[in-house]
């Protein structure tokens, strides 16, 4: 329910769910998700933690960084791409967002995905000039999704670099599979 973007009836079902004696560890990590989307933070980090504390196995804390160092990782990225590549980038506004906000995930069709990474909006550039429904461009990148991936402070580091030359990549106008054969899936 959460990835199909039905939050109240996920949250309902959530609820259900961690009422019983026996509720699942996943029964607290959707309920992090969803406290995150409410904009809780805290209250979805405990239950992040709490989850990592009944199954360290399958489940660890989010990595944290505050926005200003989540935007300084960001824009060391951008430094690294070859001069080409950051000069197609400047063309682009880089918008950091907690998680996608419904209007932008409803927008995607049937490809939502409430736990993206990042998200190229626009008209990728080669079609600039055969298009006649040009919108502007943007690459998002949600810091709270990327925060829920990464193993460590470095791993993070290193996804918000690919998840960045991803998006660009599909601004160039590659796709998945070229991505992936990039390395950058």
């Amino acid at each position: 329910l959460f990835r199909q973007c039905r939050f109240d009836d996920a949250r309902r079902e959530c609820d259900a769910s961690l009422a019983s004696e026996r509720a699942p560890t996943d029964a607290h990590v959707v309920r992090g998700l969803l406290l995150e989307r409410a904009g809780d933070f805290a209250g979805a980090d405990a239950c992040f933690a709490h989850a990592a504390d009944l199954d360290p196995d399958r489940f660890r804390e989010p990595v944290r960084l505050s926005r200003r160092e989540f935007d300084a990782q960001v824009r060391l990225a951008a430094r690294k791409l070859p001069r080409q590549f950051r000069r197609h980038l400047e063309r682009v506004p880089v918008i950091v967002q907690d998680v996608p906000a419904l209007e932008l995930l409803n927008g995607l069709g049937d490809e939502f995905d409430p736990e993206l990474l990042g998200l190229f909006d626009g008209t990728p550039l080669p079609d600039t000039a055969s298009s006649t429904d040009l919108r502007p461009n943007y690459i998002y990148l949600f810091q709270r999704n990327l925060e829920r991936t990464a193993r460590d402070r470095e791993d993070l580091i290193e996804q918000i670099s690919i998840t960045l030359y991803h998006e660009l990549g599909h601004y160039l106008g590659l796709d998945e599979d070229e991505l992936d054969e990039m390395g950058l899936g």
